[in-house]
């Protein structure tokens, strides 16, 4: 760079005037402006007839203020005049001459940019005459848009320039946005949920729920319930269906929930389960007591209470449990049951037998909690727990495994 064009601290002419932010004492040596973000780093201020020199600026305060000896204080509002600077008058440089130029106590470099006729490519003028800069393109002077700030005008609306088109389905254009750059069609496809029929009643539900911010659109799955489909013939059969009550856990279709077993109980898969409490009698506190199960296992004497406050029948245990542990239960749908003895318990005097005249055949809730089946001409056994529906016809051995419908009624006769 050559020296002819690098200048130390031409001074200046130029003032600014801002407002005091607070009431000023007459020792206060920092000083506060409404704003002070376009004073220099440093220099000299006039609030009345008071000239204060400062030495740095911290955002819209002047610090290190240099009171004279007669300072006094300043009232809030009152007009803070930023004082012309003289240059250093050991160095006589014309302070019009572009160039970088260096302040005396300061490592900022500044670059002048002034009037010029000189029409080469690539030059930059500052028009005094019209107060604004200019570039020389090899043709003729273009004026830059310092006047707008960083953004300029405001430009025309995306939406007046160009054509945002939804396409259709029947459409063969990929619905991507500007693929069509040369034309002024955006091409975009919205997001629309699709349904879903509950069933023959409740149809055309939505499947998604769309929901929108300033900055996402949101998808959110709408729960949908499971259906089963039994209407093909390769897992629709008998063998499909049922388990063996041997294994770790019992086949259901339809609805499970979990509960924890009763302490001190004992569950076998393919047996019935009831709701009980955790606590018994005088122990029930609600706070701490909460919903378990046990065997459906009853005597006379308990089964005619059960008759005066109800059954409670969940469903049936698809697992082999103790106290404690968490078992899996059928309360409705198709499962496997242990059919129970033969024998009814009580000695009541109805024909009891293991021949099963199903499907729809009712299936009871025997004193051990398994599942028996009695040839009873008038129908409903009088005050007898129902645990739903044989779903198998034929001659069954006691502890067998049968295929059942879960559909739980109690009946007080």
């Amino acid at each position: 760079m050559s020296n002819r064009f690098f200048f130390a601290d031409v001074g200046t002419t130029s003032t600014l005037t801002d407002t005091l932010k607070n009431t000023i004492t007459s020792s206060q040596t920092d000083i506060e402006l409404n704003d002070a973000s376009n004073f220099p780093t440093k220099g000299e201020i006039m609030i009345g007839s008071e000239l204060i020199k400062y030495t740095g600026r911290t955002n819209n305060i002047l610090n290190g203020c240099l009171r004279n000896n007669n300072p006094v204080s300043h009232n809030s509002g009152v007009n803070v005049v930023l004082q012309p600077r003289n240059g250093e008058s050991a160095l006589s440089t014309d302070n019009f001459y572009s160039g970088w130029y260096k302040e005396r106590g300061s490592s900022d470099i500044t670059l002048r940019v002034n009037d010029s006729n000189l029409m080469m490519k690539g030059t930059i003028r500052f028009n005094q005459t019209s107060n604004i800069f200019q570039g020389y393109n090899g043709t003729e002077w273009v004026s830059f848009n310092a006047e707008k700030g960083d953004t300029g005008n405001t430009g025309e609306s995306a939406s007046d320039q160009f054509n945002f088109i939804n396409l259709p389905e029947v459409e063969a254009k990929e619905g991507e946005i500007f693929k069509d750059k040369t034309t002024t069609d955006i091409n975009l496809r919205s997001l629309k949920s699709g349904t879903f029929d509950l069933n023959s009643g409740i149809t055309g539900l939505e499947a998604l729920n769309i929901s929108k911010s300033d900055n996402y659109l949101t998808l959110t799955p709408n729960a949908q319930p499971y259906v089963w489909d039994f209407s093909k013939n390769q897992t629709s059969n008998i063998t499909y269906f049922k388990s063996a009550l041997t294994d770790t856990k019992l086949k259901a279709f339809g609805t499970v929930s979990k509960w924890k077993v009763k302490t001190g109980k004992s569950i076998i898969a393919g047996t019935a389960v009831r709701i009980s409490l955790s606590t018994d009698n005088s122990e029930y506190v609600p706070s701490t007591t909460y919903l378990v199960i046990e065997p459906y296992e009853y005597t006379e004497t308990t089964f005619n209470q059960e008759i005066k406050e109800g059954s409670a029948f969940l469903g049936i245990a698809l697992e082999t449990k103790n106290g404690g542990e968490t078992c899996d239960v059928c309360t409705e749908g198709i499962t496997t049951v242990k059919i129970g003895d033969v024998f009814n318990p009580f000695n009541y005097g109805f024909t009891l037998n293991n021949i099963i005249n199903g499907p729809g055949a009712f299936g009871f809730i025997g004193n051990n909690a398994e599942i028996y089946n009695v040839a009873e001409v008038n129908g409903f056994i009088t005050n007898t727990p129902v645990a739903g529906y044989w779903l198998e016809r034929g001659t069954f051995s006691y502890g067998e495994g049968v295929l059942f419908y879960v559909k739980g009624n109690f009946v007080f006769n």
